[in-house]
């Protein structure tokens, strides 16, 4: 089936979004052995990809609703090539933070357009599942990266088995998931929505009927239309102020504090420090820490699945109240154990980090992501997403880079016990504000969430 071509390839963003995330919690030990860094340096290099991606994210904003989402995921995918060599001839800590911020550009385009482009094309009852595929992929990536590392750190690799050739193969090989993605994203097609609004409904109609094959006439035909009118309603002057409108503010607000929440989890100090994690858990050998990360990357990916089955079943809101919840309980474990000081105990931080990661892919993982592709208005949805985005990688440059600094002015236990107490905030704001989206049509949820044309409230009439 066509659609599921499309999200396979248009998720491989995602892929290479998570490889790049898991790629830097392996090589950093060896890197440790060529540079000299300093905790601020650590951080900077580190966060540079969210710092990057932040500026991405505006940059994909305009040229999504101005060259369409398949053209900015071919360039993306050019970037991703590219930034990965560069990454990998670098010479110096400056370079090597420059190119990863090159890398982040690729990454913050890519995935603001990626979840705009799934949601655009999916049919309302697999939607959150589709989108949640990005998720997925971010997961799988990460993965992969893990494993990819535990290769390079073990295997003979005769002329290349230095620290110093091994850190650079661990990102080289991005380029062949990048390579696949330009590809793939040739022969695929653009949004439906995106040519509505470009007023060429003829080539919107081919694309339904290509990607939703079981769409009777009658049912092309209310699509189509409701699609069209939803773009004549917003055809005046679409400025960035419109994201705060009294209809779209709420929608605006709650999206961005759903990543802000989401980054202070600490999710994102789990999967680039994950092995200095383990060897506060006494891994001390770099492939005992590696190898450890590689069972949180296999706990990811599986219960990410699980979230992907669920999510179009259960939910978004339920999982994103349950998974808030439980990361709680589970960090709040870990920052424990920590404080207990009892190496006997440590298994139970290690079990705590599972929970964590298990809890954290049901629904804080793949939900931000899903509501932000849903909850805007097409028109809008472009500079939503970026704005939300821009703060996603703000708040997840502003925790990779602080950890290091943070950390080792606090301590670990304080650092845990920190993400455990906003996890706790996050229940309350989700069940204050979570709305519930499955199962409804793009085109119905401005109406159901009571917003007219222009971004104001929608009025009885």
């Amino acid at each position: 089936m066509l659609l599921v071509k499309i999200a396979v390839v248009a998720a491989i963003c995602g892929f290479l979004f998570g490889f790049d995330e898991g790629v830097i919690a392996g090589a950093f030990p060896f890197m440790q052995h060529v540079f000299k860094f300093t905790p601020f340096w650590e951080g900077l290099m580190t966060a540079a990809v969210p710092l990057g991606a932040a500026f991405g994210a505006l940059f994909g904003a305009g040229m999504s609703d101005r060259y369409g989402r398949r053209l900015l995921l071919i360039g993306s995918a050019v970037l991703f090539v590219f930034g990965s060599v560069l990454v990998s001839l670098s010479f110096n800590v400056v370079m090597l933070t420059g190119t990863r911020i090159l890398i982040g550009f690729a990454i913050g385009c890519s995935a603001l357009v990626t979840p705009q482009y799934l949601s655009e094309l999916s049919p309302p009852a697999i939607r959150g599942r589709t989108v949640a595929i990005f998720q997925l992929m971010i997961i799988i990536g990460t993965l992969i990266a893990y494993l990819s590392d535990l290769i390079f750190d073990s295997a003979n690799l005769g002329p290349f088995s230095s620290d110093n050739a091994r850190w650079r193969l661990m990102f080289l090989i991005a380029v062949i998931p990048a390579i696949i993605l330009f590809f793939g994203m040739r022969s695929a097609p653009e949004s439906p929505r995106w040519l509505v609004m470009k007023g060429k409904q003829a080539a919107a109609l081919g694309v339904l009927k290509e990607t939703q094959p079981e769409l009777g006439q009658q049912e092309l035909d209310r699509t189509m239309n409701e699609m069209v009118q939803d773009d004549q309603a917003w055809e005046q002057e679409i400025g960035w102020l419109h994201l705060f409108q009294p209809g779209i503010r709420r929608i605006t607000l709650f999206c961005m504090t759903a990543f802000v929440f989401q980054q202070l989890s600490g999710i994102n100090v789990v999967v680039y420090y994950a092995p200095q994690l383990m060897k506060q858990l006494n891994y001390s050998a770099v492939t005992a820490q590696i190898s450890a990360t590689v069972g949180i990357g296999v706990i990811y990916v599986l219960a990410t699945i699980v979230a992907l089955i669920l999510i179009d079943r259960v939910g978004r809101r339920k999982l994103f109240i349950i998974s808030f919840a439980g990361a709680a309980i589970s960090l709040a474990v870990i920052s424990f154990v920590l404080w207990t000081d009892n190496k006997a105990d440590d298994v139970y931080a290690l079990y705590g980090i599972w929970s964590f990661i298990i809890f954290f892919s049901i629904g804080i993982g793949p939900g931000p992501w899903v509501y932000m592709s849903e909850l805007f208005p097409t028109e809008l949805r472009g500079r939503g997403m970026a704005l939300v985005q821009l703060v996603n990688w703000t708040m997840t440059f502003l925790v990779v880079f602080l950890f290091p600094i943070v950390s080792t002015a606090i301590g670990i236990v304080a650092t845990f016990a920190f993400f455990a107490g906003f996890c706790c905030l996050a229940v309350v704001f989700a069940l204050k504000y979570a709305p519930e989206t499955k199962g409804i049509p793009l085109e119905e949820l401005q109406a159901r969430l009571g917003i007219g044309a222009g971004g104001r409230p929608a009025t009885a009439g």
